[in-house]
């Protein structure tokens, strides 16, 4: 039985969520919190196993009760949001810095004509998200870690890669704050792009795109397809689509298929990379459930290319990241600072 607290300001948010979850077998409402400081007080008294979050509260809003939540009695959190408030999207993803799980689409209601689609998907979120392990402490860059320009990093011997000509990365559970962590390591003024594919629920991509922009001084994008990838400049896959790039390093959106397993993917990304830049191509991944980017990881490592995969312990999910060191894709495997840090040295070698 998964034992769910819900914590909304809204009588008609909670009684909707209430209602989705509560007629759900293997799932338990054991409590419901109108602000953050009955959060923090029920996730003490009643030990659930996940937390339904809202942001904007009164007395303690969605990011602070996280925080004290994950501080006095860790629990699986996700923040739950509606899609229509840009502004809230874009603070939910603070929450992850807090030690949150996931941002996530609030269910419309019942005359909604996707409610039965949205409130299957809210459940299956659910019970996927209570099996992740909780994580009490959360990294976060070390003082002074980012170079304030390109030029001041030392020099080190060239490994046994291609120079590299581009950064791909892809992330899913777990991914937000990791981008954010090596992002703000990165330098400003890189001399290559970045592309990333991040699984999250549709209509938040904008929001994290935002997110990101706040929290690092690297230009963010949303991709649009035939834009030219400018070095220093990162570029996000848009809901519905395939990120891909070409030789001349211009993006190649490909409009997923009604029925995809997977969109955008990360594997994808990472075999269009392999195919377009060779050795030139650097492939990163991190924490994620399945499988997804593995594959395309070999892709790069066979082509020449540079391949590194987030460490067991800093990942929320190890899913992604070990199925590509389990079929040999991997080069490095290190925390995120330790990617940031092997990023810069193989640019600058």
């Amino acid at each position: 039985m998964i034992k769910v607290l819900i914590v909304d300001d809204s009588l008609v948010a909670r009684e909707l969520l209430n209602e989705i979850l509560g007629n759900e077998e293997g799932i338990e409402v054991v409590g419901v919190a109108t602000d953050g400081i009955e959060a923090v007080e029920m996730a003490a008294a009643l030990s659930p196993d996940l937390i339904t979050m809202d942001i904007n509260m009164p007395r303690l809003d969605g990011i602070r009760a996280t925080r004290q939540i994950m501080d006095l009695s860790p629990t699986r959190i996700l923040i739950v949001s509606g899609i229509d408030n840009l502004d809230e999207v874009a603070s939910s993803f603070g929450a992850l810095d807090a030690g949150a799980l996931a941002v996530m689409p609030r269910p419309g209601g019942t005359n909604d004509p996707s409610f039965q689609e949205s409130s299957h998907a809210f459940v299956e979120t659910v019970r996927t998200y209570a099996e992740v392990m909780v994580v009490r402490h959360w990294r976060v860059p070390r003082a002074g870690e980012q170079y304030e320009e390109f030029s001041s990093l030392p020099i080190t011997p060239r490994p046994v890669y291609g120079p590299v000509k581009l950064i791909a990365m892809g992330a899913s559970a777990g991914g937000p704050p990791v981008v954010r962590e090596i992002l703000s390591i990165l330098p400003v003024g890189l001399p290559v792009p970045i592309i990333l594919v991040q699984h999250m629920a549709p209509g938040f991509v904008t929001g994290f795109a935002g997110w990101l922009a706040g929290e690092s001084s690297h230009p963010i994008h949303v991709a649009e397809d035939r834009a030219i990838l400018l070095p220093g400049h990162v570029y996000i896959a848009p809901d519905g689509y395939h990120l891909g790039v070409e030789p001349s390093l211009l993006v190649n959106l490909l409009k997923c298929p009604l029925k995809s397993g997977i969109c955008p993917s990360v594997t994808y990304l990472f075999r269009s990379v392999a195919a377009s830049c060779g050795p030139g191509g650097a492939g990163v991944l991190l924490s994620g459930m399945g499988e997804d980017g593995a594959s395309g990881l070999l892709s790069i490592r066979e082509a020449g290319g540079l391949t590194i995969a987030q460490d067991r312990e800093t990942s929320m999910v190890y899913g992604m990241p070990g199925a590509a060191v389990a079929i040999g894709a991997v080069q490095f495997v290190k925390e995120p600072s330790g990617i940031a840090d092997l990023l810069c040295a193989a640019l600058k070698g």
